[in-house]
């Protein structure tokens, strides 16, 4: 049986304080390894380990006041999108919510990557901007989530790469 986590390797990300990491299996699946395998036992559990719904889940909880919490969460899915070439693809979502008495969702963020290593740097972004701007702005009194507009740039600006 082989490893699985010597076997592949994990994909480098990079979290500010205060996120809980409640599951990583988002690792770098080299396809010629992966086909590679010739037991059916040991191809089933790599693929038990790292495709499915949730593959990865991060959250990061800011108390506002007393009662009322903001909440982000982070999840990694992962499906095949063809078995024999094996081209998977991963789902990122990020979802930030008010927890008080009622829950009320201020965002939700769903991308698509064909790579762990783009949905890695993805993770790693929303994180950086998450907890090195919103938080700033939440801080000195500003609530602004104008993610959508302009994502792609504020990420790219970020510079996810010094960080890694």
């Amino acid at each position: 049986m082989i490893n699985t986590l010597n076997f592949f390797k994990p994909i480098k990300l990079y979290f500010p304080s205060g996120w809980y990491i409640l599951k990583n299996h988002l690792f770098e699946i080299e396809k010629e390894k992966l086909l590679a395998i010739k037991n059916e036992d040991e191809k089933w559990h790599v693929k038990d380990f790292f495709i499915g719904p949730t593959i990865f889940m991060g959250r990061h909880e800011h108390p506002l006041n007393t009662t009322t919490v903001l909440v982000a969460v982070l999840d990694v899915g992962c499906r095949v999108l063809n078995e024999q070439s094996f081209e998977l693809e991963y789902d990122v979502n990020l979802s930030i919510s008010l927890k008080k008495k009622k829950s009320s969702k201020l965002l939700k963020l769903n991308s698509l990557c064909y790579s762990a290593v783009e949905a890695g740097n993805l993770l790693s972004g929303y994180t950086l901007l998450f907890s090195h701007q919103e938080l700033f702005n939440l801080n000195t009194g500003k609530l602004v989530f104008d993610w959508e507009d302009n994502l792609n740039k504020r990420i790219d600006n970020v510079k996810i790469s010094n960080y890694l």
